[in-house]
């Protein structure tokens, strides 16, 4: 690995031969095998006063992966604030009886939460500490058992959690997991597997956590050793028979992670069994209401979510889905509109315009990136991302960027530029789906003045590290010359 990158870095000195202008190195690179034959999008500017200083077919509308998380968070964050929490309602319809008895309904309401029960965030109570909290709150409150149904009021969201334009291939698997009212352990399951021999099928070992009525028609193979995660889950939202295709390498137990069926099911499961473990039987049915509950509960627990600065996080540097839609569709209804697709997409129209960033290339299929109908320009993302910097929130928004050559800040770019002036320096944001690399964000010139960049690839050939090697010699040439 340590020749790798100085093959790497050997060849990015290289490339930046004296004299070679910055136009005609670009040229070359639009005729390499993996760009050749590809739509190719450059644009920088200096964020001061806006001069460009890289622009090439700046104006096609490309899809940007996960690279368009740039524009939830900056939606998100205007819309709520940095301090903004999700919050999540336990409480009860009815009464007690002298014996601790709920006559009525234990309920559970979601708030879009995409942080219940999960462990992504330093501090957040995971999955079974959520339902230790959950089940003593219901003990404080006196209740011994409960008579009626336990309900989850997924009124917050429309009942579509996940966009219509996903890809088939992605909908089972963890990072295909849509953003509904109650969400919960990253809305995801962790499936095990017993690897054989190379070709033969790989034995389900087991899901954490278990997943009740959940099954699985298996065609996973197992692959080379060190072939790596080739395994997909194929289910759609709702479905509770998984098809299971690809490989897994040969070893030892190999996880994959897959989307759970039904969250707001799963999670009045969860309770229902938390419960019962304390000795408080739950005799009604689990159900879901998409209508509210009317407004006479009584309150027994209100969990909050961590900030959404400590989400957006996640966001910039883990690039993780869940977060993202649910931090979409909560700054949409925040502007008035609907909080599921279309709705975000009108907040996002909006929300540009009034920055007169010009939206007639923008189409916005979800908050997250991962569908291929997502649509900007190169210059849309400099537009928004020069316009930034006077925001209140623009230091988090900067900070929590993956730094280049960064071991602690650097996400999926702690490698990059190490060595170079890009270490420590350049801020980036990727994105990556079938056929889709674009790399955007902040880097500070040798001048010491901030640029703002932004570079999409659309229907590349070859390898993806390809196109990630032009584009850090790229950004390394704006460093250096600007």
């Amino acid at each position: 690995m340590v020749r790798f990158w100085m093959f790497l870095f050997a060849a990015l000195i290289t490339s930046l031969t004296a004299g070679d202008a910055l136009e005609n190195w670009v040229a070359r690179q639009k005729q390499a095998p993996a760009l050749k034959h590809a739509q190719w999008s450059l644009f920088a500017a200096y964020v001061d006063d806006g001069r460009v200083i890289l622009e090439r077919n700046a104006g096609e509308a490309l899809a940007p992966a996960s690279g368009f998380k740039l524009f939830t968070s900056a939606l998100a964050l205007s819309a709520l604030g940095t301090d903004f929490r999700f919050t999540t309602e336990l409480g009860y319809r009815g009464n007690i009886d002298g014996n601790g008895v709920l006559r009525g309904e234990l309920i559970l309401t979601g708030g879009g939460d995409p942080t219940l029960g999960s462990t992504r965030i330093d501090g957040n109570p995971g999955l079974d500490s959520l339902m230790i909290l959950l089940s003593a709150a219901v003990e404080k409150a006196g209740i011994t058992s409960v008579s009626g149904d336990l309900v989850a009021d997924l009124s917050l969201f429309p009942e579509q959690r996940t966009p219509g334009g996903w890809n088939w291939m992605d909908l089972g698997n963890y990072y295909g997991a849509g953003a509904g009212a109650l969400n919960i352990n990253d809305n995801l399951y962790r499936l095990y597997f017993e690897p054989g021999r190379p070709g033969e099928k790989a034995r389900v070992a087991g899901t954490d956590p278990p997943v009740p009525g959940l099954t699985f028609i298996n065609h996973m193979k197992t692959g080379a050793r060190g072939s790596g995660d080739q395994g997909y889950i194929y289910a759609a939202p709702g479905q509770w028979q998984a098809t299971l295709r690809g490989s897994i390498p040969a070893g030892g137990r190999f996880t994959i992670k897959g989307t759970l069926p039904d969250p707001a099911l799963f999670a009045l499961q969860r309770v229902k069994k938390a419960l019962a473990e304390k000795g408080i039987p739950v005799t009604g049915t689990l159900r879901k209401s998409h209508r509210a509950v009317p407004a006479n509960t009584r309150p027994v627990l209100r969990l909050t979510s961590p900030p959404l600065g400590e989400i957006v996080t996640v966001i910039h540097r883990r690039s993780f889905n869940l977060y993202a839609e649910a931090a979409g569709k909560m700054a949409a209804r925040a502007l008035g509109f609907e909080a599921g697709s279309a709705g975000f997409d009108k907040a996002l129209h909006q929300f540009l315009e009034e920055r007169h960033i010009d939206t007639e290339a923008l189409t916005a299929a979800d908050a997250c990136g991962l569908s291929a109908t997502n649509a900007i320009t190169t210059r849309m993302m400099v537009e928004l991302l020069k316009s930034l910097p006077s925001e209140k929130w623009f230091d988090l928004y900067y900070n929590t960027l993956s730094v280049a050559g960064d071991s602690k800040r650097g996400g999926f770019f702690k490698k990059w530029g190490r060595g170079t002036l890009l270490a420590g320096n350049a801020r980036i944001k990727s994105g990556l789906i079938k056929g889709v690399r674009s790399h955007s964000g902040y880097v500070t010139g040798r001048s010491g003045r901030l640029i703002a960049f932004s570079f999409i690839a659309n229907h590349y050939n070859g390898s993806l590290r390809a196109v990630d090697r032009i584009h850090q010699a790229l950004l390394l040439r704006l460093a250096q010359e600007h």
